[in-house]
């Protein structure tokens, strides 16, 4: 009988072994699966991080460029408030200085005017003559 239980013990000593190793691989892959999962989800978590920051980048250059834009009509408009401004300025001085020569030409004018009134009025003959 001590036979059997020695048959027995050693039976269960080599069941252990055989077992014994192969679930230790079963626990190493668990453990390997696991590790995997959490860093597929660190690296999901971060995909989405670079993805909302990619988003809010394109956004932040679409703003820029509107903004540029905005900026390179605002320059043009004062370019050409700039080129009227100075188109004013000079035409002001040319009638500035051509003022006296209007005002002669106006009083000479004004002269002859005054001269053809006589010499017609003196020339024709009176309705109440008639």
């Amino acid at each position: 009988m001590l036979r059997q239980w020695v048959y027995v013990d050693h039976f269960c000593d080599q069941l252990n072994l055989t077992t014994n190793p192969s679930y230790c691989r079963l626990e190493a892959s668990e453990a390997e699966c696991k590790r995997q999962e959490a860093r597929l989800t660190l690296l999901q978590s971060e995909i989405e991080r670079l993805q909302g920051e990619m988003a809010g980048d394109r956004n932040q250059d679409s703003i820029d460029l509107q903004t540029k834009a905005q900026h390179a009509e605002l320059l043009r408009k004062v370019e050409q408030i700039n080129l009227l401004t100075d188109s004013n300025r000079m035409l002001r001085q040319e009638k500035d200085a051509m003022q006296p020569t209007i005002d002669e030409l106006r009083k000479q004018v004004y002269h002859y005017q005054n001269s053809y009134r006589c010499t017609h009025h003196s020339r024709t003959p009176s309705p109440r003559l008639l």
